[in-house]
């Protein structure tokens, strides 16, 4: 009877053992959970961050010049640009590149000290412009060079000064004007 009292005992604490190790088993998988419920918060933060950088980092700046550049919605223009080039923002250089679609730099005429070389295009208002202009496929949306050739600002003409008003005057209380 011994043999099957010392078995009883040893049951009995083979049983309390495997209790305690099923404690610890619930309690790993609960941090599990815990840790996955982390995992997945800390997720959704990162793509809201990186959300927000993209629109201040690459969408306003491509807005902004597209803006000046075309007619039509800076959305819709990077659509029709996308069409023909890839626009990027490259973490390396801290910019936006815009290439072709084979991932190889543009390049646009430049005249440096008096001669003309070939320049790789940055993405600013002038160069896209230039790059736009050379190539083509913007005619219609590509908003025409502002260039008067006058030197003026285009609203001189319709300033009218307080001599001319004066001069004037006499002439409206002749017709009946005041």
């Amino acid at each position: 009877m011994s043999d099957n009292k010392s078995e009883k005992e040893e049951l009995e604490a083979l049983r309390k053992h495997n209790a305690e190790l099923l404690g610890k088993l619930r309690a790993v998988k609960d941090k599990l959970e815990e840790s996955n419920n982390a995992i997945a918060q800390l997720a959704e933060e990162n793509e809201s961050i990186k959300s927000k950088m993209n629109a201040v980092v690459f969408e306003k700046p491509v807005n902004d010049v597209l803006s000046e550049l075309f007619l039509i919605d800076p959305a819709i223009s990077l659509q029709q640009v996308r069409l023909h080039y890839d626009v990027e923002y490259d973490q390396e250089t801290d910019a936006i590149l815009i290439t072709d679609k084979e991932g190889k730099a543009l390049s646009i005429k430049a005249e440096v000290d008096g001669r003309e070389v070939s320049k790789e295009v940055e993405f600013n208002k002038d160069d896209l412009y230039q790059l736009f202009s050379e190539r083509g496929g913007f005619d219609e949306i590509l908003i025409a060079s502002r260039a008067s050739g006058g030197g003026a600002s285009p609203s001189s003409y319709a300033v009218e000064t307080n001599a001319a008003s004066q001069k004037r005057s006499p002439d409206r209380g002749r017709f009946g004007l005041r």
